[in-house]
């Protein structure tokens, strides 16, 4: 069962996983909720300067604890204090 195998594993596994199938696989129970939904697992799919990116954003949301957070808010675009617009395409979205 994929549950069974140690957490090292499963971060294995989701280093092959896209933004989407990751997502999809936090609803496969509890445990893989907790791993797949792990700041650790998220973070790779942010791109290096995205701190600078939301520290120049007009909006900023609070509720913005999780890197799964981070990551779907810049996925949604992004609008810059000098009038330009981050997009998807600034995120590391695999296949």
């Amino acid at each position: 069962m994929l549950t069974d195998l140690p957490l090292a594993c499963l971060y294995c596994v989701s280093t092959f996983l896209s933004p989407r199938d990751v997502a999809q696989a936090e609803c496969v129970s509890r445990a893989c909720r907790e791993m797949f939904g792990c700041d650790a697992v998220w973070e790779r799919f942010l791109p290096a300067a995205y701190e600078d990116v939301l520290a120049s954003a007009t909006q900023f949301p609070p509720d913005l604890l999780s890197k799964k957070a981070v990551f779907l808010h810049l996925s949604r675009g992004v609008l810059l204090h000098n009038g330009t617009q981050v997009t998807e395409s600034f995120l590391c979205l695999g296949s």
